[in-house]
């Protein structure tokens, strides 16, 4: 989490090192903005080997350490996930209109866009986002584990479908 998806977000931004994966999933991540005094990786220089590259994400409304909304990190400041960090991702893939769904009484949305030309539908998402509204890092983390991990590891198989071979994917459709 944070700054272990932090990374997974370098990786997927690496023209050679993205090539080695399927999709990335990163959680609760810290992705910070440059500045002069701590250089990062600014939105321009993140080229991933292949567009559009699978994308699903998660993290909590309420997260303490990881704002949603972005503001002051340890000491950068860190970009709103939604209209920062995930922005990028959706004009980097060519994605379309995100849809938004509400789950679990409204406390779990969940965002998806089809991207770069793929139709939509079963199986066509390119990128997934669900915000936990009011979970922190480690509850979002729990609740990940105890209650959504099914869906959306059903949900990443989709995700993951329109990449992996026809034989491969009927496996995880089941």
């Amino acid at each position: 989490m944070s700054n272990g998806a932090g990374f997974v977000n370098i990786l997927a931004c690496s023209p050679t090192l993205s090539s080695h994966f399927a999709a990335f999933a990163p959680h609760s991540g810290a992705y910070y903005l440059p500045s002069s005094s701590s250089p990062s990786l600014p939105p321009a220089e993140c080229q991933p080997a292949r567009s559009p590259l699978p994308i699903l994400s998660f993290h909590g409304g309420s997260d303490k350490s990881v704002p949603y909304d972005g503001g002051a990190g340890s000491g950068r400041e860190l970009p709103h996930v939604m209209d920062g960090w995930l922005a990028d991702w959706a004009g980097r893939n060519g994605c379309g209109a995100r849809q938004e769904d509400d789950e679990f009484g409204g406390d779990v949305k969940h965002f998806s866009w089809t991207c770069g030309g793929a139709q939509g539908g079963s199986g066509d998402l390119v990128m997934e986002h669900y915000k936990i509204d009011s979970m922190g890092e480690l509850k979002c983390l729990l609740l990940f584990i105890s209650g959504l991990f099914l869906p959306l590891f059903i949900s990443s198989a989709h995700l993951l479908g329109r990449i992996l071979s026809p034989t491969t994917t009927a496996a995880y459709e089941g």
